[in-house]
């Protein structure tokens, strides 16, 4: 009887799937063709021959069906999304063609068989293909590989990241795109496909940009496995470096505006995504797009330091000087008692140039913070060395330290505090700092002392300052230089010279070993390196021309550093090249032109060219 039952059962599910074949479409020569969308249903049927023979005429399919199993891998439907999902894995795809050219075909071989990474790694291969030959291949990618949505995603990026092609090249391209690319609505094949539109139409940007942009977005919210954050910017960045390109505001903007909200981590990071839509438009020249961001967003950038001296040095760039001050100004009237933001903006600023706002800023922090706080401290230390000992106010400049050194040390608890603490900005002991300070305290006594021509005092406090910061070369310059000093201190001179010039070579040959795979922050060290040693020996003694080369390393390293061009003109100057001096200090300080020292540097060289010109001997 059970035999019976079951015998009918499968005459009936048999019966069932003839009528859904009868129903469907028919193929060319006649043979039955159910419809797509009929089969995934059935994917997710009770019966299980049902659910069989839709898997087999689905894999029948292959990639005719793949973008349609890919949505079904998204279905509400457990039973469905699984089995789509293992669908996808069992299509062959035939990653090579053809017609493929022989090195997209090289990179193409046993595609399928690939790590995550290595599939990455082919994707990079094929964007950096002459004359977008890896399009097709990454149009494939883009739309066949079900192994991680973000290789697609990549794949994807790696063709509309070419942006607007010279003309002659964009008819080849367009030909390759539309050749792979099937009838797939979701992404990441609709960016391609608006990117072969785009490059139809170059005049103006496609504004199904913006939406494929916002579903994105909206997709890194709600399922943020698919994508990520950078898949997201770079998608970004390309529909903003269209709007560059075409200079559309408006296209600008719409970017700009997403790229800001984008920070979606509080007050703190909208700041940030502020500061960056501030710092596109600055590099690019966009100035009316800066106009507009400063109407959308008016009130949280009076409402931000750091966001309104971004907006004051970006105004400044336009050649808007006065507005520029204007709201620097704004900036130092934000009131609170944020002292880590006051020298955090300083620091900022003064790095782009500007010592005089950074002026500013450190003074609020001594006039308000406590003598003992670390961020009064590292206000004074920056006020003394960038402002009044570069003005030869140097007794100023010390006493502006020795203010906080003496409560510090008057205090044993907090002195203690500074001898045992971290400081969370960077986490170097607290120590370091009050050292630093009670050199700089002792460097600038010797300092005022010489300019009173009192250079006995003058190297009492020299030694002070060496005693704490042996390594220091401003200090053995000082000493090397120190006038009215005996052959004894000479002696000792030339012998402190010799061990800091041996221990910046050392450590220079330790770390030059490992720059290649070495992390940023190696690599300025090093800079740093080189840089000390050649401003040592260029203000001394030695070897003038390995100095110019040991500054022109350092500058490898970190190109473009106001104080290592400072350094290099100081280099070129001692080897008797005025010319190549006065390039590199100029360049130095029209970085930085509130430094009064580079200046001085910069009219001694000019001082010297003259000399030379009117024959006067060098």
């Amino acid at each position: 009887m059970k035999m019976m039952l079951r015998l009918i059962h499968c005459l009936v599910v048999t019966a069932l799937v003839h009528s859904n074949l009868s129903a469907a479409p028919t193929g060319e020569k006649g043979e039955a063709k159910p419809d797509v969308t009929q089969l995934i249903e059935q994917l997710g049927n009770d019966e299980y021959l049902l659910r069989q023979r839709a898997e087999s005429q689905l894999l029948e399919r292959g990639a005719e069906v793949f973008a349609e199993l890919q949505a079904a891998a998204k279905n509400a439907d457990l039973e469905v999304a699984t089995r789509a999902k293992y669908l996808l894995t069992q299509i062959s795809i035939e990653w090579v063609h053809p017609n493929d050219p022989p090195a997209v075909r090289s990179i193409m071989s046993r595609y399928g068989e690939l790590s995550l990474q290595l599939r990455l790694r082919k994707i990079r291969d094929l964007a950096n293909l002459e004359d977008q030959e890896g399009f097709g291949a990454l149009c494939r990618i883009a739309r066949f590989d079900s192994s991680s949505g973000l290789v697609a995603r990549y794949a994807a990026l790696a063709v509309v990241d070419n942006g607007l092609l010279p003309t002659a090249r964009v008819e080849a391209a367009v030909a390759m795109l539309r050749e792979e690319l099937g009838e797939d609505p979701d992404a990441p094949v609709s960016w391609i496909e608006v990117y072969a539109d785009q490059l139809q139409s170059p005049k103006q940007i496609d504004r199904r940009w913006v939406t494929l942009i916002d579903q994105e977005l909206a997709l890194l919210t709600d399922n943020p496995g698919e994508t990520s954050d950078f898949v997201t910017l770079a998608l970004l960045q390309t529909f903003l470096e269209l709007g560059d390109k075409l200079s559309d505001q408006e296209a600008i903007l719409a970017g700009l505006q997403r790229r800001i909200e984008f920070s979606r981590g509080g007050e703190e990071s909208a700041n940030e995504g502020l500061i960056d839509a501030i710092t596109w438009v600055v590099d690019r020249d966009q100035w009316e797009a800066l106009r507009l961001l400063e109407e959308g967003y008016a009130p949280q950038m009076k409402a931000s330091r750091r966001v309104l001296y971004h907006l004051a040095l970006a105004r400044e760039k336009e050649g808007l000087i006065d507005q520029a001050e204007e709201v620097a100004r704004e900036a130092i009237a934000l009131e609170d008692d944020d002292f880590y933001e006051h020298n955090e903006c300083a620091d900022l600023i003064a790095s782009r140039g500007h010592h005089d706002w950074a002026e500013r800023e450190w003074y609020a922090v001594v006039e308000a913070a406590k003598p003992v706080d670390i961020e009064s401290l590292l206000a004074r230390t920056s006020l003394a060395m960038y402002r009044l000992n570069d003005r030869l106010e140097h007794k100023a400049a010390a006493d502006m330290l020795a203010e906080a050194i003496d409560a510090i040390e008057a205090n044993p608890q907090v002195l203690q505090y500074y001898e045992t603490q971290i400081y969370a900005k960077n986490k170097q002991r607290l120590l370091g700092y009050l050292e630093q300070a009670r050199a700089n305290r002792d460097f600038f006594l010797a300092a005022h002392f010489a300019s009173l021509g009192e250079h006995e005092r003058e190297r009492e406090y020299l030694e002070k300052a060496f005693v704490r910061e042996p390594a220091n070369p401003d200090i053995i310059i000082a000493m090397y230089h120190s006038k009215d000093a005996d052959e004894a201190h000479r002696k000792k001179t030339l012998a402190r010279l010799q061990s800091v010039k041996s221990g910046l070579e050392k450590d220079i040959n330790e770390f030059k070993r490992k720059v290649r795979r070495s992390s940023p922050e190696l690599n300025r060290y090093l800079a740093h390196k080189y840089n000390h040693w050649a401003w040592l020996i260029s203000n001394t003694e030695g070897d003038f021309d390995k100095a110019v080369q040991y500054s022109q390393q350092s500058l490898e390293f970190q190109p473009g550093s106001p104080s290592y061009l400072d350094t290099l003109g100081r280099c070129h100057y001692s080897a008797g090249n005025v010319e190549a001096a006065l390039e590199a200090q100029r360049e130095a300080v029209s970085q930085q032109p509130h430094l009064l020292v580079m200046q001085r540097q910069l009219q001694l060289f000019e001082d010297e060219l003259q000399k030379r010109e009117a024959g006067e001997a060098p």
